[in-house]
């Protein structure tokens, strides 16, 4: 029997969408690599409601990207607390 985690190949983006400009920026970069299939746009705010349909489908993806507003990170430290590893992390500021 394997250890490895088993994943579906998904890369799923999350952002800060943020009051900041800097917020709406970081979800704007989200939005456009959703729109040229880089990876499909996911809402943070069900990891932090820990939503179990969506924290399934975030730990089985095979990449997760957060973009962060600011630099609080609150996008990645949100991903982190619920146990979901950040492979790609970009702070805006």
């Amino acid at each position: 029997m394997s250890n490895s985690v088993q994943t579906n190949g998904e890369t799923l983006v999350f952002t800060c969408a943020g009051a900041a400009y800097s917020g709406q920026a970081s979800n704007q970069a989200g939005v456009q690599l959703h729109r040229e299939k880089f990876g499909n746009l996911f809402c943070i705010a069900a990891i932090a409601a820990d939503r179990p349909e969506k924290m399934e489908r975030a730990r089985n993806a095979g990449t997760r990207i957060a973009i962060d507003g600011c630099e609080d990170h609150c996008c990645k430290i949100v991903l982190e607390k619920a146990g979901l590893p950040v492979d790609v992390h970009v702070a805006a500021t």
